[in-house]
């Protein structure tokens, strides 16, 4: 009786094996809050496997910039875009520029958040809510609905396989 082994993404394996160096080969990458921390870890991940481009999206400028650099070091493609994705309109920018410039999105990680300095309940302003909630949870719901239909262009079950998010 014959085995199918499965990838990571669900994906029956090639003949002969699967090495996760070519897990994202050829793939045009996003990642949200790409910065620092696990989204710079991804955007490298991703260059380090093959990505054809990693967009590195965040809104501290210097951070993206560095992260799009090492991508680049290893041999992606990179570009960084500084972007709000709590703000619609820089979300609608940001995937615009990733299919005017690499014709497409594959691969989204949607993990920009925000952490709000802590304090004791009573003492939060609606202010650090609604900073809180925009960043963590409606930019997710904004950038989802961007990214999906240019990744359903290409194929529905690759567009459900390869949508990442951290709330």
């Amino acid at each position: 009786m014959a085995i199918l082994e499965l990838g990571v993404m669900g994906e029956p394996l090639p003949a002969g094996g699967f090495s996760s160096a070519d897990r994202m080969r050829g793939k045009v990458c996003l990642v949200t809050g790409g910065g620092s921390g696990i989204g710079r870890a991804a955007a490298l991940k991703m260059a380090g496997e093959g990505a054809a481009a990693v967009l590195i999206a965040g809104r501290r400028e210097a951070e993206i910039e560095a992260t799009a650099a090492a991508c680049q070091a290893l041999g992606a493609q990179a570009l960084a875009v500084r972007t709000d994705v709590a703000e619609e309109d820089q979300v609608e920018r940001l995937i615009a520029t990733a299919v005017g410039r690499y014709g497409g999105l594959d691969v989204a990680f949607n993990n920009a958040g925000f952490q709000e300095r802590r304090a004791p309940l009573e003492g939060q302003s609606n202010a650090v809510y609604d900073e809180v909630f925009d960043t963590n949870v409606r930019s997710v719901f904004l950038c989802l609905r961007h990214q999906l239909p240019v990744m359903l262009a290409n194929s529905w079950t690759s567009a459900m396989r390869r949508v990442g998010m951290c709330v």
